[in-house]
């Protein structure tokens, strides 16, 4: 039971999540509004692609680096277009 804990807590860990818990809930919010490029209807939240990976690190570093949840969708949008929100 320690090892699978264990396990769990490095997977988590390797995602890279925010230290502040506002923070990774605001960024987990926008995972599951923004689509995957790769998978195109799965929320970068769900997917396992290494480009939602990216994206995903993308986020956690927008928000950490200050950025409201508008610019985090306006930076998607204008890099993929306006299809990559699920909104």
């Amino acid at each position: 039971m320690k090892l699978i804990l264990a396990s769990l807590l490095f997977l988590f860990a390797a995602e890279g999540q925010l230290a502040d818990p506002d923070q990774e809930a605001r960024a987990q919010d926008l995972m599951r509004e923004i689509r995957c490029v790769a998978c195109e209807n799965e929320p970068i939240s769900n997917s396992g692609s290494d480009i939602a990976a990216d994206m995903r690190e993308r986020v956690r570093t927008m928000i950490a680096d200050g950025a409201s949840d508008d610019e985090v969708r306006d930076w998607f949008s204008e890099r993929y277009g306006e299809f990559v929100l699920f909104r």
